[in-house]
């Protein structure tokens, strides 16, 4: 019998040639994607959107679905921002800001955001 992995979702918000990212509460150099945990009843989309809002005051519309696979212990599922709205804070989650992908290749979590790069270029390419 598989176990199954505890849910999580994230956010890829994009402007220009960066991307948003958010440090870890206490480690100002683990960027990650805006995102976390799943709470009952949420599904990864709300997920995804809400965390997004909490850790930058972003609010993001038009989410689809860019990646899903494990990342520390949970099944997360990244999305894409088409379009958001605000300006970017600091909310207490963390240093919010505007990065190169590159920089989010290096630490917390960069086996899972280099897959998730790799599907939006791919996906991009398409376009």
């Amino acid at each position: 019998m598989a176990v199954e992995l505890p849910r999580s979702a994230c956010c890829l918000v994009t402007r220009d040639d960066k991307v948003l990212s958010v440090s870890r509460p206490g480690r100002e150099s683990a960027l990650a994607l805006p995102g976390g945990k799943r709470e009952p009843g949420e599904s990864d989309r709300t997920t995804a959107a809400r965390e997004t809002w909490e850790e930058t005051g972003i609010i993001v519309m038009n989410l689809s679905s860019l990646f899903e696979g494990e990342c520390e212990g949970y099944w997360c599922t990244c999305f894409e921002a088409e379009s958001f709205f605000g300006e970017p804070r600091n909310r207490g989650e963390g240093l919010v800001s505007w990065v190169y992908p590159a920089q989010l290749l290096q630490g917390a979590f960069q086996e899972f955001n280099r897959k998730v790069f790799d599907t939006w270029e791919k996906k991009k390419d398409r376009a």
